[in-house]
């Protein structure tokens, strides 16, 4: 077979190639179930915390799991590069809105507002389960990745 017969066929090998090669660019590393996983867990045991406080009109103890719910947000940024593009971009403005919701919420907690630091964990506790879906997602799209086909 001459060379100029072969050239669609490598063209589309090659057009291939690159498409899974980005593919996977977006789908993430698909490494770091086990790290998402424990950060899930911590998440969830911080959200049910915040829930209980706030349950239990403890706005003390509100104020405490403010900051653990911080250092939780910074691990999840620190290893969301190996989220896949489009989670690791709602990571950071799902963070990026519990931030500023955290320091809304730490003034009330000062004031003393009962009924406004309720509202703000409501606001909070959306945004954590916004991120539990995407933890979520990104674990089973690395043990699926990590899995033999």
């Amino acid at each position: 077979m001459r060379l100029h017969a072969r050239l669609p066929v490598l063209a589309a090998a090659s057009v291939v190639i690159l498409g899974l090669a980005s593919c996977q660019q977006l789908a993430g590393s698909g490494k770091g179930s086990a790290q998402f996983v424990e950060l899930r867990t911590q998440l969830a045991g911080t959200r049910e915390a915040l829930r209980k406080a706030v349950g239990d009109s403890d706005v003390t103890r509100v104020g405490v799991l403010l900051p653990a719910l911080s250092t939780r947000l910074d691990e999840i940024e620190k290893r969301s590069s190996a989220m896949n593009m489009l989670d690791r971009e709602h990571v950071a403005l799902e963070i990026a809105t519990l931030r500023r919701t955290i320091t809304e919420t730490d003034r009330w907690v000062a004031a003393g507002d009962l009924d406004s630091v309720r509202l703000k964990i409501s606001q909070i506790d959306t945004s954590l389960g916004e991120i539990d879906t995407i933890l979520d997602r990104t674990i089973r799209g690395a043990t699926d990745a990590s899995s033999p086909s």
